[in-house]
């Protein structure tokens, strides 16, 4: 046999492994593959296509590669560099997000699942920061690539805390119920179903001055809030716990059974990739298109800083307005976010467009719901979609989105608690399968019964947590999936609990303890969650370090949850958290309590309207999923009916559409190899779009303290 037919037989032995193997692990299970299914498998695993959920799977040779890195040594991880830089910008994020926030009152930094203020940060890092000081000492003082992955990874956990994460809503919720309360709205009677454990108390008007500001020469009631602060966190490590255990366990399954695209982990990569690179990538900055995109987007947000000097400087308008196509429709938003249109060209083609569709589809179902006159008011909380109907129709479809995932991954669900029993341990995740399992099982008892204590009833306990952690798995897949970088669920799991079991038949100190739950709320993204999956799959890339980086997690999470909580408290007897003129502060703390007293005053049973429009929803994403699984070539993925008409989704649209334009018209004219080259342009964009916030920061804070411009939201 010669050389050429027996690579031949080789690759066809090869192919047709890969194909059985495919079609029987990923394709419909329970139903046979036809020769249809068969060539779909075939033209996918050419393209890179994952065939069980249509998004790209990871390239076999990543942008920018220039030699074959399988083979090249590992960098040693050093880790008192890495806790160092680790910890540094935990505290910088902290810090930062808080000042910004409350006292400059300019832009929110972590309103997304990748935070502008972490971009900023790591891009002055690898751009100027590790560069010079490998200048000036060599490689004693630079940073490898696997250790610039680390120091990410601390800095995604710790971005997740200030503001608009777990510190804002936390603080504001917890010191609300003192100082609102009035004759008016009888606040007072809910005072005795309040645990004298779960808030400080007020006493010596230590919350009125949080919330207005100290007296001149009284000092810092720091001793008030020790005791529920420390429960707090305690609730905050088990949610923390929770969050690790399912994305370690979840790993495998996500990256290497269905090859989920992590687009937002790509372009981190590609940012901080050195001339170590395990991957072969080059450094961003060898790219001129990077350069360019940088410049363009950086460009734009520093020549619209002049504009708050003179008015009659004509500003580059991209915050857009709405469009109204019809009567009745909601307006179709045309913002322009470089971060959004930069994170979202590195999501798969298919995913982009899903999501989309179903924007248009379902603004157009809102506008027929309008002109019939068919709505489900009230919200029931401020973290619900404008549109109840539609809210609680994509609730519906996310329960089975995640539930069909969780289906699939039966298999791995055996291998993994076989795992467990055996106490095998192959040391590729940060925990064993053993110990992932026990740290989930005890964090969720213990989330359980801490808000039992906090006046729950078990079985409203139960169903709260359930829906959270659906919560958290659907954000986390989105996360991994489509790479979204502004997201929230379409329902609170607080509105998901209490219209699905009721009022009327719960003690109010059930309903006290539902009010603080909202202390988690982080604006409905999730919390920990989206950070932890894309930490988890950047840690990978540390190799055999991988383990250790769980307790850099878990160091970012402590240090970041202390700075933050003392920082909070700081800015707030000084400044007075009122005056900080932010949601979670002066709005959304009050909103949370004052549906909930509704509530009590007007109970009601469970809300067969609203779970009707779920089952719709189940309906559609079940009907989807079997398109999906039984027709490969099915064009629409599933994914886009979970967040179609969120509020974030529908700023987000527009700029989502401009990078899935630009991506279908490129791989048309120079196919993936001309797409590989210009994720470095889109990466500039989001750079430089980071930087333009960071700058216009300092202007903010050096020439309109506490009357910053809000350039940067949603």
């Amino acid at each position: 046999m010669n050389t050429a037919q027996h690579m031949h037989d080789q690759h066809s032995g090869m192919a047709r492994t890969c194909l059985g193997g495919t079609t029987r692990n990923r394709l419909f299970l329970g139903f046979p593959a036809y020769p249809s299914q068969i060539r779909e498998t075939a033209r996918a695993l050419a393209y890179g296509r994952n065939t069980a959920n249509g998004t790209s799977s990871q390239p076999i040779t990543p942008p920018g590669v220039t030699h074959d890195a399988s083979s090249a040594p590992f960098p040693m991880i050093r880790w008192p560099r890495v806790l160092t830089w680790g910890l540094s910008v935990v505290v910088l994020m902290n810090v930062w997000m808080a000042y910004c926030e409350y006292v400059v009152r300019a832009s929110r930094l972590n309103g997304s699942h990748f935070p502008v203020a972490l971009v900023a940060a790591m891009a002055a890092l690898v751009l100027a920061v590790w560069p010079l000081l490998k200048a000036i000492g060599g490689s004693r003082w630079g940073t490898s690539t696997p250790e610039r992955h680390l120091v990410l990874v601390m800095g995604f956990v710790g971005a997740a805390i200030p503001a608009n994460g777990l510190t804002g809503f936390m603080m504001g919720i917890i010191a609300t119920p003192y100082y609102y309360a009035t004759p008016e709205n009888n606040w007072a009677s809910f005072h005795p179903l309040i645990p004298g454990w779960i808030v400080p108390p007020d006493t010596h008007h230590a919350m009125r001055w949080f919330f207005n500001g100290l007296p001149p020469g009284e000092p810092i009631p720091w001793h008030v809030w020790w005791i529920p602060l420390i429960w707090w966190f305690s609730l905050a490590a088990a949610i923390m716990g929770v969050c690790l255990a399912l994305s370690i366990i979840l790993r495998k399954q996500w990256v290497e059974y269905e090859r989920l695209s992590y687009p937002l982990v790509e372009a981190s990569k590609c940012l901080l990739a050195g001339n170590d690179d395990p991957g072969g990538r080059r450094p961003v900055w060898q790219s001129r298109l990077f350069w360019v995109g940088t410049t363009v987007a950086a460009f734009i947000l520093v020549y619209n800083t002049f504009a708050w000097f003179d008015p009659r400087w004509p500003m580059i308008d991209i915050a857009g307005r709405g469009i109204v196509l019809f009567r009745g429709v909601p307006d179709l938003k045309t913002r322009i976010n470089f971060l959004t249109v930069g994170l979202s060209y590195f999501a798969p083609q298919q995913v982009l467009g899903s999501l989309i569709v179903a924007c248009l589809v379902t603004t157009a179902e809102a506008g027929a719901f309008a002109r019939v006159g068919f709505s489900l008011d009230p919200a029931g909380d401020s973290w619900t979609n404008d549109n109840v109907a539609i809210g609680w129709q994509s609730f519906g479809a996310m329960m089975v989105f995640v539930l069909w995932g969780l289906w699939q991954a039966r298999r791995h669900f055996v291998a993994v608690w076989r795992s467990a029993l055996r106490g095998t341990d192959d040391g590729t995740e940060m925990l064993s399968y053993r110990v992932a399992l026990v740290v989930l099982t005890l964090s969720l008892f213990y989330m359980t019964m801490w808000l039992h204590e906090a006046g729950m009833d078990v079985s409203f306990a139960l169903t709260f947590v359930f829906f959270t952690v659906i919560g958290y798995l659907a954000l986390g897949r989105m996360v991994a999936e489509a790479g979204y970088v502004y997201q929230r669920v379409p329902i609170s799991p607080q509105s998901a609990t209490v219209y699905t079991l009721g009022v009327e038949s719960f003690h109010p100190a059930t309903m006290a303890g539902f009010a603080f739950s909202y202390a988690l709320i982080a604006n409905g993204r999730g919390l920990f969650m989206p950070a932890v999956v894309q930490a988890t799959r950047l840690a990978d890339s540390s190799g055999k370090a991988a383990r250790k980086a769980l307790g850099a997690i878990a160091l970012a999470f402590v240090v970041g949850f202390v700075v933050s909580v003392v920082y909070t408290l700081y800015l707030g007897y000084t400044y007075g958290a009122f005056n900080f003129r932010v949601y979670p502060f002066s709005g959304g703390n009050y909103e949370a309590f004052a549906h909930t007293i509704r509530k009590i005053k007007n109970p009601f049973g469970p809300d067969l309207a609203r779970l009707s429009m779920a089952g719709a929803g189940s309906a559609v994403m079940a009907g989807l999923i079997f398109l999906r699984y039984r027709f490969p070539g099915f064009a629409f993925h599933p994914i886009g009916m979970v967040f179609p008409f969120t509020y974030l989704t529908r700023f987000a649209a527009f700029s989502m559409s401009i990078a899935w334009l630009v991506k279908f018209i490129l791989l048309r004219l120079g196919g993936v190899e001309l797409y590989r080259k210009t994720q470095q342009l889109f990466l500039g964009l989001a750079v430089g779009y980071a930087l333009g916030v960071a700058y216009s920061f300092v202007v903010d804070w050096i020439y309109f303290p506490g009357a910053g411009h809000g350039i940067h939201s949603w």
